[in-house]
């Protein structure tokens, strides 16, 4: 069992890696976010998910624990990815990610990343998390700052999770995020 759970690991490292590449994205980049050390979730039985053995110590995984993310993806939730600063969390079709960094990865300053986040109609500002945060009504993501840390949250609940239509009724997608947004916030 344990050595076929690698070679799917494997597999999905190279899947992964075509993937990107097709795409024209740095394979080398995404190659090391894909799971490690994988095993097979509970039984045969029961479940055929992969999960990672450990979560990462410096993973983003540390910001929402699996059994928060579990009220609503639901209770056969499992770690999916745990690399440091990423982590995946799945239960069926249902996902969670969550990628945590420096805010000037990608802006100057708080201020930057307002002003940036405040010029797209369907960025909705999400008071109460961190120094500030917005969700996005076209990808299901939630992106807040901290001090000097930048936390990007993305669920898919359904097929609206990622239509990218700003239209789409995200309601329950910017619930459950906002609940792990505060979350998230109060353990940096």
């Amino acid at each position: 069992m344990i050595l076929r759970s690698k070679l799917f690991a494997v597999a999905s490292v190279f899947a992964a890696s075509a993937v990107a590449v097709a795409c024209g994205q740095d394979a080398s980049r995404n190659a090391d976010t894909a799971v490690a050390a994988t095993t097979q979730a509970s039984s045969p039985a029961t479940s055929t998910a992969v999960q990672t053995e450990t979560v990462d110590a410096g993973s983003a995984c540390n910001l929402v624990p699996r059994d928060e993310v579990a009220t609503v993806l639901g209770p056969n939730t499992i770690v999916a990815l745990s690399a440091t600063p990423r982590c995946r969390y799945e239960a069926g079709d249902k996902t969670l990610a969550i990628e945590s960094g420096a805010l000037t990865s990608g802006y100057d300053n708080l201020e930057d990343y307002k002003s940036f986040n405040s010029g797209f109609a369907f960025e909705e500002p999400v008071p109460g998390i961190g120094d500030a945060a917005f969700f996005s009504h076209v990808s299901s993501e939630l992106s807040f700052v901290k001090g000097d840390k930048l936390v990007t949250l993305q669920v898919h609940l359904d097929a609206e999770s990622e239509d990218y239509n700003a239209a789409s009724d995200k309601n329950e997608e910017l619930t459950a995020l906002t609940s792990w947004g505060k979350s998230a916030a109060a353990r940096l």
